[in-house]
């Protein structure tokens, strides 16, 4: 199943503070020119991010080929190997 990639229930929990400032953080150095994925997603853990395709599947009967997790993995991938910034 897709969500038991990125939905699971034992991914650890950051404490709000940490991640306001890995926000700032983020920001900071994004403002420099730069980007640090880690600070990124750690500033994030505080925002809940939902991917929901019930509504999708039940109109168009579409199911996808790849879980939500291997394919951002596989976006990534293909951006580094082409020198794209992320």
């Amino acid at each position: 199943d897709w969500s038991s990639d990125v939905c699971s229930s034992d991914l650890p929990t950051v404490p709000r503070a940490v991640a306001e400032l890995a926000t700032r953080a983020d920001a900071a150095i994004q403002a420099a020119g730069r980007y640090v994925a880690a600070v990124h997603v750690l500033g994030e853990l505080k925002d809940t991010i939902a991917c929901d395709i019930t509504a999708t599947r039940a109109a168009l009967g579409w199911e996808p080929r790849v879980s939500l997790l291997e394919g951002m993995r596989a976006s990534v991938r293909s951006c580094l190997e082409r020198g794209l910034p992320l």
